[in-house]
């Protein structure tokens, strides 16, 4: 049988629970507490949203590389271009994914996918 772990915010409401009402500095105490560890669950860290900012501007690259593009491309004629020298065929993969079919066609042929914009 899995246990699941039990989130210091959880605890903290259940402490609060037992605390009596008169008790109002403790209760604000506890109460603040658990806002700050909501807050901090809800904001990205600074990693976090240094690497959004650089999965944005490959994003922008790709669509660069496309539109340059006569052709459809494969991920591996991607990887070629100067401008992705050095980003493996999965990161194109996944950062075409989060594109989105809006922007970009996949086509197959002959068992290869190749890529082209709307």
């Amino acid at each position: 049988m899995a246990t699941t772990k039990i989130t210091k915010r959880e605890k903290l409401a259940k402490v609060l629970e037992y605390i009596p009402t008169e008790e109002k500095e403790l209760r604000e105490l506890i109460e603040k507490e658990i806002e700050t560890l909501v807050r901090k669950s809800n904001t990205k860290s600074k990693a976090e949203r240094e690497k959004a900012a650089a999965n944005e501007i490959l994003k922008a690259t790709i669509i660069e590389v496309l539109e340059k593009a006569e052709k459809p491309m494969t991920i591996t004629e991607m990887m070629e271009d100067e401008s992705l020298e050095g980003v493996s065929n999965q990161k194109i993969s996944s950062m075409i994914r989060q594109i989105g079919t809006d922007t970009i066609v996949r086509t197959e042929e002959k068992r290869k996918a190749y890529f082209s914009l709307r």
